[in-house]
Order: structure tokens, then sequence, then C-alpha cells
């Protein structure tokens, strides 16, 4: 009998999950920022706890998760882009420190 094909996300998806949930999580209301634990975040995401452990695992590795103690974690602050001065018409692309896709077009 053949096995029956899993529902699949694609490339990145549960990387970009968890740290989406982790920076909810952490930003309270009141600019109040606070660790999040393990728990919190298998409650806020629909994902098996393997593949929450090995997200928040990587995003450490990454420097892009810190942990604040047994199952407690924050994002890493954001790093600042150096960002080189541009010729008229220039574009730049690059990564910031939570993941997300930059693009700088220079006027």
């Amino acid at each position: 009998m053949a096995k029956t094909a899993g529902k699949r996300l694609p490339h990145g998806a549960t990387t970009a999950m968890v740290m989406d949930a982790l920076w909810r999580l952490h930003r309270r209301p009141g600019g109040l920022l606070v660790c999040v634990s393990r728990a919190a975040l298998l409650k806020d995401l629909q994902l098996p706890e393997t593949t929450v452990d090995d997200r928040l695992r990587v995003l450490m590795k990454e420097k892009r998760v810190l942990s604040e103690g047994r199952g407690l974690y924050r994002p890493s602050a954001l790093v600042r882009l150096a960002i080189p001065a541009g010729s008229s018409g220039d574009v730049m692309e690059a990564m910031d420190a939570a993941g997300k896709r930059v693009r700088i077009t220079w006027l």
C-alpha cells in the first residue's frame, strides 16, 4: 500500500511562521517586550512540536533568536543595515535580521 502524500508547506514557510509568532508574542501592548515560552509558541502555531523545536534550533543557530533559559526565547535585536550611498535608480536587496526581504531604491 502506497503512503499518501502529506501536506507540505513551501520551503522556509515554517521558519517564517515561527519567527512571526515569536515577534507577535514578544511585543505586548504598551511597548512591553517579554520572553516567549515554547508552550506559548506551540499554542499559537498549528505545527507539530518537533517542527517548532527544529525551527527554533535553526533560528538560534542563525542568531536570529536568543534562548533566555529553559524553554524561553526572544528575537535577537534587529541589526541596523549599513546602507551605502547609491546613485539615482540604483536598487539594493538584502535580508534584515528578522528574515524579511528589504528592497531599497534610490530616487
